[in-house]
């Protein structure tokens, strides 16, 4: 016990000080590509599964086809306070989905997390692209408004896009990770938006 008196000891940190972030450490491969495509899959569905819901709520006869939904009667005429609200779902949907992972992630750390969050920006941000083309949910909510086609896509895009810059900026996931989860989503979405069933 004596030896101790004599022994000094410098810079020793508490463990309990010590800042561990496990999403630092690479998770594997494997793990990365089945999160993120499940997570862009699962967003995908639920996406048009509330435009189903609110197609059904309205009472409108409807087929689900897995990645969309078609009307099937044509020659029925939906009013267009009906039709903002049919659109508007899937939108909103998604536009929750990310607002609560952004939140989560903010106090708490996961892979899931940021997969379904990047995958509800970029399920937006293909429609938008898709918008230049055809309307997509968001054009066709801005042409009912009477505003430009781009609005509400450029909105919506806009607030998303500040999840995921923060996202980003927070710097705890590896820049691997990130693009690895960016790119799997991508292409599982494209993937899924092609199935016909």
């Amino acid at each position: 016990m004596i030896i101790h008196k004599f022994i000094k000891i410098k810079n020793i940190v508490p463990l309990h000080a010590l800042k561990f972030n496990p999403m630092k450490t690479t998770k594997p491969l494997f793990l990365q590509f089945f999160i993120s495509s499940v997570s862009a899959w699962l967003t995908y569905l639920a996406h048009e599964f509330f435009h189903w819901l609110a197609y059904t709520f309205f009472e409108i006869k409807t087929s689900f086809e897995l990645n969309t939904i078609k009307v099937q009667d044509h020659s029925e005429i939906i009013p267009d306070s009906k039709l903002l609200i049919i659109y508007g779902s899937g939108v909103l949907f998604t536009f929750s989905q990310s607002l609560y992972c952004y939140l989560r992630l903010k106090k708490k750390e996961s892979i899931w997390l940021t997969a379904l969050l990047i995958s509800a920006f970029e399920l937006r941000l293909l429609a938008a692209i898709l918008n230049f083309i055809s309307p997509s949910d968001e054009g066709k909510i801005s042409l009912i408004l009477g505003v430009n086609q781009y609005t509400f896509s450029f909105l919506l895009l806009g607030g998303m896009g500040w999840f995921i810059y923060k996202l980003i900026n927070g710097k705890k996931h590896t820049t691997k990770e990130l693009t690895l989860i960016f790119l799997v989503v991508f292409i599982s979405i494209y993937v899924f938006s092609r199935i016909k069933i």
